[in-house]
Order: structure tokens, then C-alpha cells, then sequence
């Protein structure tokens, strides 16, 4: 994992999302036959293909809402500790 904050402590925005998108279109591109199609059986017994994109964006959507917070939360500043 790459240094998420600038050289003055701020927490590096562009990077994040940057990360977050790739993670999400990762996401998107190896979920798509398992979310966004499914095999149906119609009335005559023949075999149909239905397509379910929403679970495909949704699954993308919550993968990149999800690293952009783990990289938020990584970056925070740390606490100093008291002995």
C-alpha cells in the first residue's frame, strides 16, 4: 500500500478514489457472469439468460464506498501513546 498523505499531513483525496475506483471495477469485472446473469428455466423448458445489472452496480458501488473508507480510516492520524 502505497503513503496516502501529502508531504503536510493532509489526507491524499485523489489517490483514494483513484484506488477505490480500480478496486471497483475489479470488483465489476470478475462479479459480472455470477452477478449480472442468471439461467432461467422459461414455460417451454428452455433454458434463458436474465440479466441483473443492479447487482452488478451495487456489488461495485459498496466495494468502492468500502475502500475508500478502509483507506480513510488507515490514514487517520494516530493517537500518541501515554506510558
Amino acid at each position: 500500500m502505497a503513503n496516502q498523505t501529502k508531504t503536510d499531513g493532509s489526507f491524499d483525496w485523489a489517490y483514494a478514489i483513484k484506488e477505490a475506483a480500480f478496486a471497483a471495477v475489479i470488483t465489476a469485472g470478475l462479479s459480472f457472469p455470477i452477478l449480472a446473469l442468471r439461467t432461467d428455466m422459461d414455460i417451454s423448458n428452455k433454458l434463458i439468460l436474465n440479466q441483473r445489472w443492479s447487482w452488478l452496480f451495487v456489488a461495485a458501488a459498496l466495494v468502492f464506498v468500502g475502500r475508500l473508507a478502509v483507506l480513510a480510516y488507515a490514514a487517520r492520524p494516530k493517537a500518541d501513546k501515554v506510558a
